[in-house]
């Protein structure tokens, strides 16, 4: 007689709710607190840097729901399954119990008052997790849910593979940063390739030691705690910040202050705070670079107003911008700003106690030392703008008051007209901008141009946009420029006391010798498609040479194989133009040099060792994307060197190009004075006074010339101060407010216009 199978008696299930709580609630508790607050990536390691970690780390609690279902005759897995789980389970748990049980043991020993509950639980899961999983193999063994040990073997297999690949990216990095670091292009390689970009970008706002702690697994083997020999060979291997900030150009092509680090939390008794600002010293405060990205220090207001005159072919704008900082001390706000091409920084105006106060000019030195006298000794309200390179000037203002505390600064700029006026835009900054920040671009002209509309005898142009169309916003134009135009001159002394302006016609010639250094870093690779064809386009009777910047230095082409060498080579990382720029001015000091160039956000090495070349040619610095370029900013500012922004200019890179070696007739200014008011010409507004005095400092480098007409030049500078006691105590002479240029009014619709316009609106529905 057949009998019914009777299932195996189960084994009385004890505890399940501890069971339930320890091996599943607390670690998904633990999971979303580190995710949420990052207790344990402020104070100790990141332990989950990685989906890959993420993933691990859910297989424990995954596994011990599917044991308590099981054991609960909820469910029954396949036993292979559950063996597999099992090896997954132990061994991610395993992992994290070696990297945090030193943070379990002071879990266990405080009471909850003194450890943060987030790193209570962060301590305590990885315990707690590998005695469930214990508990709970054992209750499987002896209901005698057995299957082959090459199941649970291969599940730990396969955990110990996902832990070696979640960790890779961080152990390349610790193997290859120094060696990149001192040169060694096959480490830099294998960084591009394999490498951690956020460890990278730990490396460039903390100094050494941040190596041990960015991942589980070099905090294993990385810290005090762990292995000794390990840890001083991992503490070996960190390097500079300094060095790190040049490694991540080069690794990734972007500039370090383009990403804030990993955030630091601390914990209050009811919220959790975003304390960087705090704990992070700004080490470049008064100093001469932009610096790192601060937290809580914001641009939250921007606006420009233009006045353009078209006789003149000249415009003045003045750019008001307001900072807020949120942070618990003051800060500096740095930037680096890229003017409208040929334009001079002719006004700076702070608010002091809610009042306009202009700047005093003066020579480069003076201004800089009256500025870091104030922020470092009397902590007191100075704003410094100078000259950095061409087209290009830094701003720094400080303090920006803690706790919500505003800073507004006033920045007047004289700029020529030809075709256009590129909007100024930031190219590096310390400080973020506003999730609601827009920029608002006023303009006023005497002529019609691109986007205006007309009121009155003016033509207006008014329109907020968002960061991206603010870097990318032009004003096309053709000015009408008279032949002859002059001013009567207000620093000038009254036997000259006229300034008058002719336009004469010139025929430019086409280069005898022609040199292209091309920049292969990513961000240029961009556009390689137009510089490919726009190397094909160089005149074909020109000798033509190339020089092609690469990790070992540079490469040397012809027009036969450039197309191979480029493709060989690539355009990847960031890479350092100098060594080809400076090859390529000592080869032909008498030729004409195209530089086609991206951002160059560290100073190169070579240049603490090497002169400029005497070179007798010009260069045309051709920016392709905006950033800061230190190279550039080593270079004298003069009439041999001239930058040229392309992604801002009218036309295609080939045309840029074309404008600049083939033969053309073009337009030059000639000035003259005179001490009797001039009968022929157009009279125009004293910018004319301005625009002159910074060509002619250009040319003589007075930095007293530059400081009577007002002006930031190479050789000077503008600095506001709070007290006249300030200005004396450093020899300087505060700007008389009736002297400084100002902008018209753009015209606003008047309120009976807009209603009148809104009745107009109701009638014509009314109508339909």
């Amino acid at each position: 007689m057949n009998t019914a199978s009777q299932p195996e008696p189960r084994v009385k299930f004890t505890w399940p709710k501890v069971f339930l709580t320890w091996g599943v609630v607390i670690p998904l508790l633990a999971m979303a607190a580190e995710v949420l607050f990052k207790p344990c990536a402020s104070v100790f390691f990141d332990p989950i840097p990685t989906v890959g970690h993420l993933l691990l780390l859910l297989s424990i609690p995954t596994w011990n729901l599917v044991v308590y279902r099981h054991l609960r005759g909820l469910s029954s897995p396949g036993r292979q399954w559950l063996w597999f789980g099992a090896g997954l389970a132990i061994a991610t748990s395993t992992f994290y119990l070696l990297a945090t049980w030193l943070i379990g043991l002071y879990s266990f020993v405080l009471v909850i008052f003194v450890l943060p509950i987030p790193l209570c639980l962060l301590g305590s899961a990885p315990v707690l997790a590998w005695l469930s999983w214990f508990s709970a193999f054992a209750k499987l063994r002896r209901e005698k849910v057995t299957c082959s040990n090459l199941w649970m073997w291969l599940g730990v297999g396969v955990a110990f593979l996902g832990i070696v690949i979640s960790e890779v990216s961080t152990l390349v990095t610790v193997f290859y940063v120094k060696p990149a670091a001192a040169g060694d292009v096959q480490a830099l390689q294998k960084l591009r390739r394999f490498g951690s970009s956020g460890v990278l970008a730990d490396l460039c706002y903390r100094e050494q030691g941040v190596l041990a702690r960015r991942s589980p697994g070099t905090w294993i083997v990385g810290t005090r705690f762990g292995s000794d020999m390990a840890g001083r060979f991992l503490r070996s291997m960190s390097i500079k910040a300094e060095d790190a900030r040049e490694l991540y150009f080069r690794v990734t092509g972007e500039s370090f202050d383009t990403v804030r680090p990993s955030t630091r939390r601390t914990f209050g008794s009811s919220a959790f705070s975003d304390d960087f600002a705090d704990w992070t010293w700004d080490q470049e405060r008064a100093g001469e670079a932009v610096g790192v990205r601060l937290a809580g220090l914001y641009l939250t207001e921007s606006s420009t107003k233009w006045t353009i005159e078209s006789d003149a072919a000249l415009a003045y704008g003045e750019w008001t911008l307001v900072f807020d900082n949120h942070g618990n001390r003051e800060q500096e706000a740095r930037c680096q700003i890229l003017l409208p091409a040929g334009g001079v920084v002719s006004r700076l105006t702070l608010w002091v106690n809610d009042k306009p106060e202009e700047a005093a000019f003066a020579a480069k030195a003076v201004v800089t030392a009256a500025y870091r006298q104030v922020v470092k000794v009397e902590r007191r309200d100075p704003v410094l703008v100078n000259h950095v390179g061409p087209d290009r000037v830094m701003m720094q203002c400080f303090p920006v008051p803690a706790k919500g505390g505003k800073m507004k600064v006033r920045l007047g700029m004289t700029v020529p007209v030809h075709s256009e006026i590129r909007v100024p835009i930031l190219l590096e900054r310390n400080f973020s901008l506003a999730s609601n920040f827009s920029h608002r671009l006023k303009t006023v002209s005497d002529q019609d141009f691109e986007g205006a509309q007309r009121h009155g005898g003016q033509w207006i142009f008014d329109k907020k946009l968002n960061p991206e169309q603010w870097r990318q916003t032009r004003l096309i134009m053709s000015p009408r420029a008279s032949e002859v135009v002059w001013t009567s001159d207000p620093f000038a002394p009254k036997e000259s006391s006229f300034l008058i302006r002719r336009t004469e016609m010139i025929e430019s010639e086409i280069p005898s010798d022609l040199v292209v250094i091309v920049d292969t870093s990513k961000q240029v690779g961009a556009s390689r498609e137009q510089l490919q064809q726009a190397i094909k386009q160089l005149p074909s009777g020109v000798p033509v040479s190339f020089y092609l910047a690469s990790d070992d230095g540079w490469i040397r082409a012809d027009r036969a194989n450039v197309q191979q060498v480029l493709n060989e080579i690539g355009f990847v990382g960031g890479r350092d133009s100098a060594p080809a720029l400076i090859q390529a001015l000592h080869d032909h000091d008498k030729a004409t040099h195209l530089w086609i160039h991206g951002p160059q956000p560290n100073k190169s090495k070579l240049l603490s060792t090497t002169t400029i070349p005497l070179f007798t040619g010009r260069l045309y610095a051709i920016e392709v994307v905006p950033g800061p370029n230190r190279l550039l900013e080593w270079f004298p500012d003069n009439d041999r060197l001239q930058a040229v922004s392309w992604y801002q200019t009218d036309g295609s890179f080939t045309k840029v190009i074309k404008e600049i070696v083939e033969p053309s007739r073009r337009g030059v200014w000639k000035y003259e004075r005179s001490s009797t008011l001039p009968t022929t010409g157009k009279k125009v507004s004293d910018q004319l006074a301005r625009y002159w005095a910074s060509q002619e400092v250009h040319k003589t480098r007075d930095a007293s010339l530059a400081a009577r007409y007002q002006i930031v030049t190479p050789v000077s500078g503008a600095v506001v101060l709070e007290t006249k006691t300030q200005y004396e105590k450093a020899g300087l002479k505060q700007a008389d407010s009736a002297m400084v240029p100002g902008v018209s009014n753009v015209p606003e619709p008047s309120p009976a216009l807009l209603v009148a316009l809104a009745l107009l609106w109701l009638v014509s529905r009314r109508r339909r």
